[in-house]
């Protein structure tokens, strides 16, 4: 992921990660003779982050497999495909529902304004130190409009869907997808993240081993064939000032 940092830890272990202050010194103009000024000193930030065990089972007759009426190895794998899929989903509503933890002027609000976009980037950038980046889906970037696009950004538009940058920051697309089992997005339509290029804002712990038992025929009573699939995990997004949201309405 983009702007996640994934970290795989022994059974039992805590993960905690540091939060970089990023704060600069302030410089006093003092008199000749004097170093009697106030000491300063950098606040790192802790960030601990829980896990809990997500687990998902299939199963199977055992007459439609020894068939071969279905892909037993086609449906195991697809738990792993699902399985990642979960934590994708997370990692984007823990940083959708973090917007409420940001202030101003990192939590943005209201009908698109470049103005506001563009004063949410410097912020970022000024904080930072680091090149911005705004993430969002093909619909959110499609919202970012100007009042004087040139035929190259029309290009692009046609070509991608959104503008590709917008004054000389990248735009970049997060991918859709659907809930499992449904027809709902997964991902909101309604906001643009805004990060210093690379930084990883969102932590995931993968604690211990995946849990896996395979079933075969003639345990279970009724013969059917069964697979669990579990591991712990946890997702924490940084609260620090080094990002921002855009709530389109």
């Amino acid at each position: 992921n983009n702007f996640c940092e994934i970290r795989d830890t022994e059974l039992g272990d805590t993960t905690e990660f540091i939060v970089a202050d990023k704060s600069l010194f302030r410089v006093a103009t003092i008199a000749d003779g004097n170093t009697d000024i106030r000491r300063q000193k950098l606040y790192n930030g802790k960030l601990t982050i829980p896990t809990e065990k997500l687990a998902l089972k299939i199963y199977e007759d055992f007459d439609r497999f020894i068939s071969g009426r279905i892909d037993w190895t086609e449906m195991v794998n697809r738990v792993q495909l699902s399985y990642a899929h979960e934590l994708s989903i997370r990692i984007y509503n823990a940083i959708y529902d973090s917007y409420n933890t940001l202030v101003s002027p990192y939590q943005v609000s209201g009908v698109f304004d470049e103005a506001k976009l563009l004063e949410a980037i410097a912020h970022v950038e000024a904080a930072t130190g680091q090149k911005a980046v705004v993430f969002g889906t093909k619909t959110a970037l499609a919202k970012i409009t100007t009042a004087t696009a040139s035929d190259g950004m029309n290009d692009k538009l046609n070509l991608l869907g959104h503008y590709g940058m917008f004054r000389g920051t990248d735009l970049m697309e997060l991918p859709q997808a659907h809930k499992a089992g449904t027809n709902t997005f997964a991902v909101a339509d309604d906001f643009l993240l805004i990060v210093p290029n690379g930084e990883k804002i969102v932590k995931m712990v993968l604690e211990g081993d995946a849990y896996v038992y395979d079933t075969e025929a003639g345990v279970r009573n009724d013969e059917q064939i069964e697979f669990f699939f579990g591991r712990k995990a946890g997702i924490g997004v940084l609260k620090a000032d080094n990002y921002a949201i855009y709530k389109l309405s």
